[in-house]
């Protein structure tokens, strides 16, 4: 049988309690890391072995309340992350970081919500499931 673990767009309103939420139902508390933010470790999160499933693992995973998450997630979010990732970035990468940040005040780009979905739907042993 194939594990089901839940995201739920109700138990947060900002993209730190989508981490939280992502460390409770996803990594959960047995393990001693944390998911904090960061895109490249969501993704590998994402391929197991680090909490409640095993690498390649297949899973499906449910978003409840997704067109919830999707406005909480949309371009303020995504400003606030990429105007944070600008004050970390490699100073080699700081050009293109400033102009993700200038597509997203303009809300053109993809917003942290899209990113997300996109991640998960790379890794072939999941099932994305929006409700």
């Amino acid at each position: 049988m194939i594990k089901t673990l839940i995201i739920d767009g109700n138990n947060f309103e900002t993209y730190e309690g989508f981490c939280n939420e992502v460390n409770e139902q996803l990594i959960g508390k047995s393990s001693n890391l944390e998911f904090n933010g960061n895109l490249d470790a969501f993704n590998d999160f994402l391929s197991g072995g680090f909490g409640k499933f095993e690498y390649r693992e297949p899973i499906t995973i449910i978003w409840k309340n997704s067109e919830k998450s999707k406005l909480i997630l949309g371009f303020p979010e995504t400003i606030e992350y990429i105007e944070a990732k600008l004050e970390t970035c490699h100073p080699s990468n700081k050009e293109a970081v400033q102009k993700e940040l200038e597509n997203a005040l303009k809300n053109k780009g993809e917003t942290l919500f899209q990113i997300i979905v996109e991640i998960i739907s790379d890794h072939k042993h999941i099932q994305l499931k929006m409700e």
